[in-house]
């Protein structure tokens, strides 16, 4: 098992340093302590990743509300060239 610093933990996970001193203080974040020496062990960050992990979203087709409008003008242009070639044939 290897024990991280808690400057090492906070760069694994991207957050500062005073992040990861906060969650070992609410014990969010498991850690050993030697003396004034404060470790994290590698398989506690890999279980705050896994814990907080978002799974992402199953593609829906939706649209969202923002694009819409552009979605609707560029349905509408395309409708009228194929007018306009339909006209012109």
């Amino acid at each position: 098992m290897k024990l991280l610093t808690v400057a090492e933990t906070a760069e694994r996970l991207g957050v500062k340093v005073s992040t990861v001193r906060l969650w070992l203080a609410q014990r969010k974040l498991g850690h050993v302590k030697l003396s004034r020496a404060v470790r994290v062990p590698e398989t506690e960050v890999e279980r705050i990743i896994h814990d907080n992990m978002v799974p992402p979203r199953a593609p829906s087709g939706n649209i969202p509300r923002a694009l819409q409008p552009l979605v609707d003008a560029v349905k509408r242009k395309r409708e009228s060239q194929s007018r306009e070639v339909e006209t012109n044939e």
